[in-house]
Formats: structure tokens, C-alpha cells, sequence
């Protein structure tokens, strides 16, 4: 199991620098299951979501802007 999270982990630092957030997340998740202890893991696993949260509340933001700039707009 132990080899596998690393496998996990490796696959999850391409799919990051890729730009492929949630599929990294998934692949942390299942490495944190495989090797609960590892730190670096965890750690990864919790700036990834925080990243990712953060994403989150920038689309909404910037969906309301532009839902704002729609309703005030002249036609």
C-alpha cells in the first residue's frame, strides 16, 4: 500500500501542474487513505483543497460581477 501512495502522490503532482485540481485532489485523497501518517500528504492534500476553495469563491465573485455589470448595462 505504501508504494502505491507513492504512486498516487506522483501521479497527483502531474495532474497539479497540469492544472488538473480536482483529479489531483481525488488522487491525494486516495494516497492520504493509503499512508494516513504521511505529513507531506496531508499537508499537500490541505493547500490543495484551500486552493481550491479559494477557486471557488473567485468564480462565484466574479459570476456576480458580471451578473451585476448584465443588470446595469443599458440595452
Amino acid at each position: 500500500p505504501l508504494q502505491r501512495a507513492v504512486e498516487l502522490f506522483d501521479r497527483g503532482i502531474e495532474l497539479r501542474a497540469g492544472g488538473h485540481y480536482r483529479e489531483a485532489l481525488e488522487v491525494w485523497e486516495r494516497a492520504v487513505e493509503l499512508a494516513p501518517d504521511n505529513r507531506v500528504y496531508e499537508a499537500n492534500l490541505g493547500r490543495l483543497r484551500a486552493q481550491l476553495d479559494n477557486l471557488r469563491l473567485a468564480e462565484r465573485q466574479l459570476a456576480d460581477w458580471n451578473a451585476d455589470d448584465d443588470s446595469t448595462s443599458e440595452p
